[in-house]
């Protein structure tokens, strides 16, 4: 590990400062979620659909949120148990591999926000708190949508891990 390497900088914040926080709201899966969300919204406010979303739609959201968290952690597994020492080197060195292991924590963290602002609003609807439980269902509607947006991105980043490490073998083979 180079002098620079410290228990301070493998926090959360730190990495998303580093990684970019403008670099994420300007990702198309935060912009397709945040639109996406609007219409949504708007859709369901015009037809006055709230009740049934919170009541009906918001428990399945719970339920898929929490597949994600799972989908999610299973592509962190794969790319960690594929890797070796050499691999890991060549990652790190084009800066990639802190990245790829900050998108998964940040994704992870997403379907979990997901996951709680959905049991939030569901909760809300139960006990009768019409304006929380709407407010809540404005915001799970936007973080789920978004969750499932990062996840499929993760997939796309496993994908591509997958197919540098086989190249990785290959060009080593060749050796």
């Amino acid at each position: 590990m180079g002098d620079d390497f410290s228990y301070e900088k493998t926090k959360f914040f730190n990495i998303l400062r580093e990684y970019g926080i403008r670099r994420i709201i300007s990702s198309k899966d935060f912009i397709i979620a945040l639109i996406l969300s609007i219409v949504s919204n708007y859709l369901i406010l015009s037809f006055n659909f709230e009740k049934v979303i919170i009541s009906d739609i918001i428990p399945l959201l719970i339920s898929i949120s929490g597949a994600l968290i799972g989908l999610t952690l299973a592509g962190f597994a794969i790319v960690v148990s594929f890797a070796d020492v050499e691999f890991i080197k060549i990652l790190q060195k084009a800066g990639i591999y802190k990245r790829i292991l900050f998108l998964f924590w940040y994704t992870t963290l997403l379907t979990a926000i997901s996951l709680i602002s959905n049991i939030f609003t569901f909760i809300m609807g139960k006990i009768g708190n019409d304006i929380a439980s709407k407010v809540g269902m404005y915001i799970s509607v936007f973080l789920f949508l978004y969750a499932i947006l990062a996840v499929m991105n993760i997939f796309g980043t496993v994908m591509r891990y997958g197919l540098y490490r086989g190249e990785f073998i290959t060009r080593e083979k060749i050796k």
